[in-house]
C-alpha cells in the first residue's frame, strides 16, 4: 500500500498550507517586489492574535541574532536577515539547507502599536510581539450656544 492510498488527503492538506502561505493576506512587500524575488529563502511563520497583541514566531535556525534586523516602518513590520553558510573546507556531500539573506514583511493591522515591539530569540525561533492599542472610544462633543 503507498503512501498516498494510506493518507489520501494529505496532498490536499499540503496545498492548502501552500496556498495559505500564497495568499497570506497579512504578507504585503512594502516596497513593490514580492517576497521571493528578494530573498535567497523564505523563513515559516506562524501569526497568532490574542487580547492584548499580535504574536510573530519566526523559524531561523542557524540565523545569528546580530544578523537579525526587526524594524517597524509606516505600518509594516521588517524581518530581514542573513543565514551564513557553515563549510569549513569540508567536501559536501549533500546540501539540504537554505542559505543567504531573507526578509518577510508584514501589514500590520491599525491598531498594532508598533512602538512597543518586543523580539526574542530562542532555539531558533525569533518571537515577535506585537501589542495593541487600546480602542478609541467615542467622545460626546459639547454643542455651545
Amino acid at each position: 500500500m503507498s503512501y498516498r492510498s494510506r493518507y489520501p488527503f494529505q496532498l490536499f492538506n499540503e496545498l492548502q498550507r501552500d496556498m495559505n502561505r500564497l495568499f497570506d493576506n497579512r504578507l504585503q512587500p512594502a516596497n513593490g517586489t514580492t517576497t521571493l524575488s528578494s530573498s535567497d529563502w523564505v523563513p515559516a511563520v506562524d501569526i497568532h492574535e490574542d487580547a492584548d497583541a499580535y504574536h510573530l514566531a519566526v523559524d531561523l535556525p542557524g540565523v545569528e541574532p546580530d544578523k537579525i534586523d526587526v524594524v517597524a516602518h509606516n505600518g509594516v513590520l521588517s524581518i530581514r536577515g542573513t543565514r551564513e553558510v557553515l563549510r569549513d573546507d569540508k567536501t559536501q556531500k549533500r546540501s539540504e539547507r537554505l542559505f543567504g539573506s531573507f526578509l518577510r514583511e508584514f501589514s500590520m493591522p491599525e491598531d498594532a502599536d508598533l512602538d512597543g515591539i518586543r523580539a526574542t530569540n530562542r532555539h531558533g525561533v525569533l518571537e515577535v510581539q506585537v501589542p495593541k492599542r487600546a480602542a478609541s472610544q467615542p467622545k460626546r462633543i459639547e454643542i455651545t450656544h
